[in-house]
């Protein structure tokens, strides 16, 4: 096996049990039922959690999650005022223009 086959047949696993577990928790009455009880077990958590000083009062889960994704991207800035900010794709750095009159170089030997 090659591995290129082995990484689709990894990632096609992961996204067959991420599928299934999705389905499993959004469309049976057992998940909903878990789901539930994942929301009120997060609820005493987030208020032992405050409790202790750990997050701040009144933050939802997802901006807690944004915090996190935020602390472990290699330590490049975001814009604190849009959470999202950090998930979205950076933009790559682009070369000045030559100034009138000057000539690219295509190859930096020459």
């Amino acid at each position: 096996m090659s591995e290129n086959q082995g990484n689709f047949l990894t990632g096609f696993t992961i996204g067959l049990f991420a599928g299934a577990g999705g389905y499993f928790i959004f469309g049976t009455k057992k998940g909903d039922q878990v789901r539930q009880q994942l929301m009120k077990e997060w609820e005493k958590a987030k208020s032992d959690l405050v409790k202790q000083g750990v997050i701040e009062e009144g933050k939802s889960l997802r901006e807690l999650l944004y915090e996190v994704v935020e602390k472990l991207d290699d330590g490049e800035t975001t814009n604190q005022k849009d959470p999202s900010a950090s998930l979205r794709m950076k933009k790559t750095k682009t070369k000045k223009p030559a100034a009138p009159g000057e000539t690219k170089k295509k190859f930096k030997g020459i």
